[in-house]
């Protein structure tokens, strides 16, 4: 990884804790905030910070869609 790869990655989690985009997202519609692509979740039993359970919640409030082949 180069120096500084992860800066504009963090720029996102910097701009969350700091509220920076906090009215634009307020007034999204509902829909928006449910994931329409494939994405990868990626944890382990003994992950200490993506356990498999956490998931479940998002996967239930239907913010991702299920497909199949989903464990």
């Amino acid at each position: 990884m180069k120096q500084g790869g992860l800066a504009a990655p963090f720029c996102w989690y910097k701009a969350r804790q700091q509220n920076v985009h906090g009215a634009l997202e307020i007034g999204l519609p509902e829909e928006r905030a449910k994931v329409n692509v494939p994405m990868p979740f990626i944890s382990g039993d003994q992950d200490a910070v993506c356990l498999a359970k956490d998931i479940l919640p998002v996967k239930e409030a239907g913010w991702i869609a299920a497909r199949s082949g989903d464990a």
